[in-house]
């Protein structure tokens, strides 16, 4: 994994996410700039990987 590369996804992710009023897709997004397969994420995003109790909260039992 490229740092630099990591450190300036999150950087224009938090700057957009300052500018935008997309705070539920910051956690896929992060997800994303740290490589995590789409699928999983868009998995967890169906609620098929979501392990959490409550359906505000993401929990994944595997590590991705």
């Amino acid at each position: 994994m490229d740092l630099n590369k990591l450190e300036q996804q999150i950087n224009t992710l938090t700057q957009s996410l300052a500018q935008e009023a997309k705070h539920s897709e910051f956690i896929y997004e992060l997800l994303q700039a740290y490589d995590f397969p789409k699928s999983s994420i868009t998995r967890l995003k169906k609620g098929d990987y979501n392990q959490a109790k409550n359906t505000a909260d993401i929990l994944s039992q595997k590590a991705l």
